[in-house]
């Protein structure tokens, strides 16, 4: 026990023999504690005997040699079985070797047999290509050529168009007469062609070339269109300037004021297309604006800075009416009042289209 004074027999026997380990089968030890104290330690019996620890290292040995001979035994067998994979492998190897020739002999075999048909079927394509491009070519050019003729048409029908068309109605009778005739041009040769051209061979070219037809197009649509729409109205509103005298009209007095009335008539029948005049005598209520353009005062009549007042435009039987009064804004000193004041210039607009229709289209 630690810390007992009492020291036991053999205490001073162990001392004086050697400071090493204490014999075997001892019960007592000696320790010494970091703080240099001497400590004994007593145990009751024995941690082993010495018959165990020999019996335990014999055992060690016999488990030590059959384990060598284990490992002999076992090294022996993995070198057979690397012997066995390698010969199995080197086998396997020439196997795959054969295997890959033999394919490797099919494989050239159908490519050769398979280039010798692309190249069958390349020469036939590239023959069917040509002689295709050939077609195709020869096509772009009569498109082109019928292209630039169709063109042609087109453009020399918008001044057409422009001359005998009218405005605000799409399917007014001139606006219908200007497309059928350009529809006659533009498409009535392949028409014509689907029609009564069934029983002639079909043409290895998918477009029909350019004949003497389209090149008689623009001509022939511009002489059908003007044979059939000249002498109708293709302007709906006709204008012009009228000069007149301000002369023998005396003045006469009116609430109080000096005025001169003046009247002219313009006839209209001149202006309006031939084949429209007979319809247009018979509308009512016709349109009709007038202003004055300019004023020539003469020499009298400068002193009385006239001015024209009331200027009013009126169609009657296709005839356009004018009227108008002169008004003095100073008194003449002088009697009579003058009764030539110079000249005026009236500009005037009339619309020639049928009050009905043109209510319609409002």
């Amino acid at each position: 026990m630690a810390g007992d004074s009492r020291i036991d027999p053999d205490e001073w026997r162990l001392r004086d023999e050697s400071r090493g380990a204490p014999p075997r089968g001892a019960r007592q030890l000696t320790a010494i504690l970091p703080n240099g104290r001497t400590v004994w330690l007593h145990a009751d019996a024995p941690l082993a005997p010495a018959a165990a620890a020999d019996h335990l290292a014999r055992l060690s040995d016999d488990v030590a040699e059959r384990r060598l001979s284990d490992t002999v035994a076992l090294r022996r067998s993995i070198e057979r079985l690397a012997s066995s994979v390698a010969g199995e492998t080197e086998r396997a190897e020439r196997a795959w070797l054969e295997r890959a020739r033999a394919f490797r002999r099919r494989i050239v075999a159908a490519d050769i047999k398979l280039d010798e048909r692309i190249s069958k079927a390349r020469d036939e394509f590239r023959a069917r290509l040509d002689k295709q491009l050939k077609s195709d070519d020869e096509n772009i050019r009569r498109l082109c050529r019928r292209d630039l003729w169709d063109k042609i048409l087109i453009a020399t029908a918008l001044p057409l168009f422009a001359a005998y068309g009218r405005r605000g109605d799409l399917f007014d009778s001139n606006n219908l007469t200007l497309v059928a005739s350009l529809l006659v041009f533009l498409i009535g040769d392949e028409v014509v062609e689907a029609i009564f051209g069934s029983d002639r061979p079909s043409s290895a070219f998918a477009v029909q070339d350019a004949d003497i037809w389209s090149y008689l197009a623009p001509v022939a649509n511009i002489a059908a269109s003007w044979w059939l729409l000249d002498d109708q109205q293709h302007q709906r509103f006709i204008t012009g300037i009228t000069e007149v005298q301000l002369v023998k009209v005396r003045a006469h007095a009116t609430h109080g004021r000096i005025m001169y009335h003046y009247r002219a008539e313009i006839d209209l029948k001149r202006q309006v297309a031939p084949d429209h005049v007979a319809d247009f005598e018979t509308f009512a209520d016709v349109p009709a604006v007038a202003t004055v353009q300019s004023i020539e005062w003469s020499g009298r009549a400068r002193p009385l800075r006239p001015r024209v007042e009331r200027l009013a435009a009126k169609v009657e039987a296709g005839t356009l009416k004018l009227t108008f009064f002169v008004v003095p804004e100073r008194p003449y000193k002088r009697r009579p009042y003058p009764i030539d004041l110079g000249a005026v210039r009236i500009a005037w607009m009339v619309d020639t289209d049928q009050p009905t229709r043109r209510a319609q289209g409002n």
